[in-house]
Parts: structure tokens; C-alpha cells; sequence
């Protein structure tokens, strides 16, 4: 009967350890809870993503993927400005939730890296390798400069706080 009782203490610490461990313990913010506002940023990026690139293939106007060009860079200066704005926020912690949101979520459901790679492989299948070459750089480019400037304007936000 000891050994009964032993084992079921054991099992009992086992699930706290695994309930305060993954629940309860990064920044005082259920990991549960930063799942879920990670899949509500995500949800409505992906959305945006989605409404923007068939609006564009509605019109008709090209086959080359202007669309997911323009989304992946204006994703990375989105990500490039908020990290810089609350970069200088050390003093004013800012909810790891909102960073969770725009960052994991927001950020990562709008821009599109798989879908980019299959972008560029099927420009080099069905049109050559110059324009999926143009592509990839612009993407790769224009994302890295995207991400600068934001971060740029966003850190240049702290000298007012």
C-alpha cells in the first residue's frame, strides 16, 4: 500500500511540474494562453495575406508573384519596426502577449516563405532562371532593406518615450 501511495505522489508532482512548467511559467504568462494569441495573430495575417493575393490575381494583372513580393516586404519592415520601437521599451515591459501577437503571429501568418520558395521554383519550371532569379533576390533584398528601415524608424520612436 506504501508503494501505491509513493507512486501516486510521484505522478502527482510529475503533472504539477508539467502543469506550472508549461502553463505557468514564462513571464508569468500562460504558454497556453500565448498559443492562443499566437493563433489569433497568425489567423488574421494569414487572412490579410490571402484577401490581398486573390484581389491581385483577380485583376489579372501578371503571372510574376508582385503580390507575395510586396506582403513579404512590407511583413519584414512591419517586424523590423516593432522590434526597433520596443527595443527602447526596457523600462516599460512590454506585454510578452502583443509581442507574441505581432511577431509569432501576425508577422509570421502575413509573410510567406513556402510559399515564396514554390514561387520562385515554378518561375524557374515555367518562365526561366532570370526572373526566378530577380525574384528571389528582390524578395531576399528588399526584405533585408525592409527590415532596416523599420527598425531604423521604429528605434527612432524611443527617443520620444
Amino acid at each position: 500500500m506504501a508503494g501505491s501511495c509513493l507512486e501516486y505522489t510521484r505522478i502527482y508532482v510529475t503533472v504539477y511540474d508539467l502543469y506550472t512548467r508549461w502553463l505557468f511559467n514564462w513571464r508569468g504568462v500562460s504558454i497556453l494562453m500565448q498559443i492562443l494569441w499566437i493563433g489569433f495573430g497568425s489567423a488574421i495575417g494569414g487572412s490579410i495575406r490571402y484577401l490581398l493575393d486573390i484581389s491581385y490575381l483577380q485583376l489579372g494583372w501578371s503571372n510574376f508573384p508582385v503580390m507575395t513580393l510586396c506582403i513579404n516586404i512590407s511583413g519584414s519592415f512591419l517586424l523590423g519596426y516593432l522590434t526597433g520601437l520596443w527595443s527602447g521599451l526596457r523600462d516599460k515591459e512590454i506585454n510578452p502577449l502583443t509581442q507574441h501577437f505581432w511577431i509569432t503571429g501576425f508577422c509570421g501568418g502575413y509573410t510567406t516563405f513556402s510559399a515564396f520558395s514554390w514561387q520562385v521554383l515554378t518561375l524557374l519550371q515555367d518562365v526561366g532562371g532570370l526572373q526566378a532569379g530577380i525574384y528571389a533576390a528582390a524578395s531576399v533584398g528588399f526584405g533585408f532593406l525592409a527590415v532596416w528601415v523599420g527598425l531604423s524608424i521604429g528605434s527612432r520612436g524611443n527617443e520620444f518615450t
